[in-house]
C-alpha cells in the first residue's frame, strides 16, 4: 500500500461542472468525516461539563421545568384539557422532550459551523465532521433525556409501550429539525440575525404545535394543522410510547421521505457554500 499523501487540486471552475467528480469528492469527505466526528462529539461534551456542578441533569431540567409549570396551570384550572386517556404530565412531559430534540436538532448545524468556522481556513478537513459532531451531540443529550423520562414515567407507574415504532418517530424529528438547520448554514454563517432569530421562531412554533395541549384543540387551527410537520411526528412518537397505537400514516411517511430529500440537497448546499464559508472567515 502506497503512503503517497492524496493528490488535491484547486481549481476556479464550478465545483458542480463536473458532477461526477463533485459527488465522488463528497462521498470520500463524508465517509471520512465519522472517526474526526467521533473525537470533536467527545470534546465539546467534556468541554461542556468540565465545570458543571450538576452534570447531566441541565440536560433533563427544560422539560421537567415545562411539566410543572403547565400542571401548575392545569390544576388552577388556568388552562382547559380535554380528556386524552393518559396523564396529562405524561402527555406533556414527552411532548416537550421530543420537541427539544427537533428544537436542538434545527440550530445544530448553524451552531456548530459558526463555533468551528475558524478551523476552516487554517486546516483542511472533511468539513462535515463539523455538521456530524454536532448531530451526534443533540443524539447524546436526546438519548440521556430519554432514558431519564422513561425512568421517571416508570418510578410514577405511566404505562409504557415498546415499539420499534418510537425510534422511527424519534429519527424522523431529529431528522426533520436538522435538515432544517442544514439549509440555514450558509445564511447563518453570514449573518448572526438567523441564529437568534431561530430562537424567537422555534418558541413561537413550540405553542403551534400540540406539545402542551391536545389535538383537540389543535384540529380547530387548520391552518396551522397543514403547515406544521412537526405535529403529526411528534403525535405519532407519543402515541406510539404512551398509547401502543404505532399507525404509520401517510402523512408521517411523506414527510420521512421529504425530510431524507432536503437532508440530502441540505448537504449538497453546505459542500457548494464551503468556498464561501472559508471567504467570510
Amino acid at each position: 500500500m502506497s503512503d503517497t499523501p492524496r493528490e488535491t487540486v484547486y481549481s476556479a471552475a464550478p465545483a458542480l461542472s463536473q458532477p461526477a467528480r463533485f459527488f465522488r469528492e463528497a462521498l470520500r469527505d463524508l465517509k471520512g468525516s465519522l472517526y474526526l466526528a467521533f473525537i470533536l462529539l467527545q470534546r465539546d461534551i467534556k468541554h461542556q461539563y468540565r465545570q458543571s456542578l450538576f452534570g447531566l441533569f441541565w440536560a433533563l431540567l427544560p422539560p421537567l421545568v415545562m411539566t410543572f409549570a403547565f400542571s401548575l396551570l392545569k390544576r388552577q384550572n388556568l388552562i382547559a384539557v380535554d380528556d386524552i386517556g393518559v396523564h396529562y404530565e405524561a402527555y406533556v412531559l414527552t411532548g416537550t422532550l421530543l420537541w427539544q430534540g427537533f428544537a436542538d436538532a434545527v440550530a445544530s448545524p448553524v451552531k456548530a459551523v459558526n463555533g468551528g468556522k475558524s478551523m476552516f481556513g487554517k486546516v483542511n478537513f472533511p468539513r462535515e465532521a463539523i455538521l456530524l459532531a454536532g448531530l451526534g451531540e443533540v443524539a447524546f443529550y436526546f438519548v440521556i433525556r430519554f432514558l431519564m423520562v422513561i425512568l421517571l414515567l416508570l418510578v410514577f407507574q405511566v404505562p409504557l409501550s415498546v415499539s420499534a415504532m418510537i425510534l422511527v418517530g424519534i429519527s424522523a424529528i431529529i431528522g426533520l429539525g436538522w435538515a432544517i438547520g442544514l439549509w440555514l448554514v450558509p445564511a447563518g454563517v453570514l449573518y448572526k440575525d438567523v441564529e437568534m432569530a431561530t430562537g424567537i421562531v422555534l418558541s413561537l412554533w413550540y405553542f403551534a404545535t400540540p406539545v402542551i395541549y391536545t389535538p383537540v384543540l389543535y384540529t380547530a387551527l387548520p391552518d396551522i394543522t397543514d403547515l406544521n410537520p412537526v405535529a403529526p411526528i411528534i403525535g405519532f412518537t407519543r402515541a406510539s410510547l404512551l398509547e401502543g397505537r404505532a399507525v404509520l400514516t401517510e402523512t408521517v411517511l411523506l414527510i420521512i421521505l421529504l425530510t431524507a430529500a432536503a437532508i440530502f440537497f441540505g448537504w449538497l448546499l453546505f459542500r457548494l457554500s464551503i468556498p464561501h464559508i472559508v471567504k467570510r472567515v
